[in-house]
């Protein structure tokens, strides 16, 4: 008798451990959520605030990596310049972020307040990896110095 009332409680505790081997799972989620999810969805809307806020004569950069200016838009295509009369027209999904010159990073570096909408655009451009703006500058400067 003593045997079947100990099967008895160990059958009972195994119901209530359902619950907590989900436990594990739900934490991870929230974390997931706070570290990866969250922040991907506020840099999204970011972006969308400056593809909806772009207008005539901004400098933007391309998912691609072509620098150049916005000379006209409409509601999906922008045009580009990007050379001396070399124009082209790509979709507006295709603009990456605002172009970075040297002279908005020293403003960035002197502490001059910079537009925050920008700045944030710009780091999270800058944050995904893609190394696209930095071997650009590299090739260009390659390409001017050789032609010139």
């Amino acid at each position: 008798m003593v045997s079947v009332a100990y099967a008895q409680e160990a059958g009972a505790a195994g119901m209530g451990g359902g619950f907590a081997s989900f436990l594990p799972l739900i934490l991870i989620f929230v974390v997931f959520y706070f570290l990866l999810i969250r922040p991907q969805q506020k840099q999204a809307k970011q972006h969308r605030a400056f593809l909806n806020d772009l207008k005539k004569g901004n400098k933007v950069i391309t998912k691609g990596g072509v620098f150049g200016e916005i000379t006209n838009l409409t509601d999906n295509v922008l045009t580009l310049e990007i050379a001396d009369n070399v124009r082209i027209k790509v979709a507006r999904d295709a603009i990456a972020g605002p172009q970075m010159t040297a002279e908005s990073k020293a403003e960035g570096e002197s502490g001059q307040k910079k537009n925050n909408h920008q700045a944030e655009v710009s780091a999270a451009v800058n944050s995904a990896g893609t190394g696209v703006v930095a071997w650009w500058e590299v090739e260009r400067s390659q390409a001017t110095s050789f032609f010139h």
